[in-house]
């Protein structure tokens, strides 16, 4: 899912703050270090062609349906938040390098239907994670860009679909707040990147989930102990890295320090 364009962003990463004292965008890559990128692209060829990879799957999307309200077993949305997060990830990517407008517009109209769903399916909490993630990326990187209606939508999406619900889920206790397995490095990371997308409007919450996520994730280093193997086989191995990886890599860019832990060694 997260393939081509997650290694991108894995390979992007700077003084203490407040999240919401950082300006949009601050997920991983700031506009500052968009310079870089480009010639980064221009001179590394493995760069290239990840790109080259990233533009052709941005370049798909832009024909493809947006996500909607589907849970064809009765219990998981999590197929559309996936859909969501790839469609996302690939055109706000595709347009903050010079793809052009038809990338940004793409973002937004899967921002417009991922916010109207009724809710992100908080009973399969995975499921509202990665939507969090895919809004708050959307959100975050064309923030500029967006008006003030639109704003205050994604927004309230995030804090009433996913924050508020899980905060509910930490508050108690239960289930994916203990580091058990991959969903809480998933749900950790996913409620995390969206508190701090819209920590200026929502400071002290932000603040709170954001900790608390970062909390959990390096909990979950038990998890590579002794040797990097994961106890829930290699298929999970990928899920929950991938989250636990975009969790640390949003550290520096956000003004946190890369927390010691066993998965950068």
């Amino acid at each position: 899912m997260l393939k081509s364009c997650g290694i991108l962003l894995a390979a992007l990463t700077m003084a203490h703050g407040q999240l919401a004292e950082k300006p949009h965008p601050r997920l991983w890559l700031p506009s500052s270090g968009e310079a870089a990128i480009r010639e980064k692209i221009a001179r590394d060829p493995l760069a290239a062609r990840l790109q080259t990879a990233v533009m052709a799957e941005a370049e798909k999307v832009l024909k493809k349906r947006t996500c909607r309200y589907e849970i064809p077993d009765g219990k998981r949305l999590l197929a559309e938040s996936r859909l969501a997060l790839h469609n996302i990830l690939h055109t706000a990517w595709a347009w903050r390098m010079g793809g052009g407008e038809p990338y940004r517009l793409r973002t937004i109209a899967e921002l417009d239907a991922a916010c109207a769903l009724k809710d992100w399916n908080p009973s399969h909490f995975l499921d509202t994670a990665e939507m969090a993630t895919a809004v708050a990326i959307g959100y975050d990187w064309l923030h500029a860009t967006l008006t003030p209606a639109q704003r205050a939508t994604y927004r309230q999406a995030l804090l009433e679909k996913a924050l508020e619900p899980a905060k509910e889920v930490y508050d108690k206790k239960t289930w994916w707040s203990k580091p058990t397995n991959n969903w809480a490095q998933v749900c950790g990371a996913g409620i995390a990147l969206g508190a701090a997308a819209i920590a200026d409007e929502n400071p002290a919450l932000s603040e709170e989930l954001f900790t608390r996520g970062l909390d959990l994730v390096q909990a979950c280093g038990i998890f590579y102990q002794p040797d990097g193997m994961y106890p829930e086989g290699p298929a999970y191995w990928h899920y929950g890295t991938n989250y636990h990886v975009m969790m640390l890599a949003a550290c520096a860019p956000l003004g946190r320090p890369i927390p010691h832990d066993p998965i950068l060694r």
